[in-house]
């Protein structure tokens, strides 16, 4: 519980998430939501992407494997909740 690196590695996870976790809280209603969704969508993936790539030092135009693999498992839910 004491390393750092530990903490720092949840923070980071929790930075992201955090972002996605905030869509889902919004649309947790009995309200009709779905066109905040679309206005949220693209800054949310935009948002996500910038704290991945802050944490791995990147600049927005290289490849990051790790946000391959979220932008893949997001745009995949999103597909499916779509249909």
């Amino acid at each position: 519980m004491l390393d750092d690196f530990l903490w720092d590695s949840i923070n980071y996870i929790f930075l992201f998430t955090t972002l996605i976790y905030g869509m889902l809280r919004i649309c947790d209603t009995n309200k009709p939501c779905i066109h905040l969704v679309y206005d949220m969508w693209g800054s949310i993936i935009e948002k996500v992407k910038k704290v991945i790539y802050a944490h791995e030092v990147k600049k927005l135009d290289e490849k990051s494997t790790f946000y391959e693999a979220v932008h893949t498992i997001i745009v995949n839910h999103w597909s499916l909740d779509k249909e």
